[in-house]
């Protein structure tokens, strides 16, 4: 969740200031401070 929104997609790459998610539409980057919740699927 980010700010209350659920956003799905792929971790592509993470360092300590951003996360970088593919989604079906485009790759976003969100900033880890904003990130509340991660749940890992297999």
């Amino acid at each position: 969740m980010i700010n209350g929104k659920e956003i799905e997609g792929v971790i592509v790459d993470m360092d300590e200031k951003a996360m970088y998610i593919q989604t079906l539409e485009k790759e976003i980057v969100i900033q880890r401070e904003s990130v509340s919740e991660v749940i890992q699927l297999y």
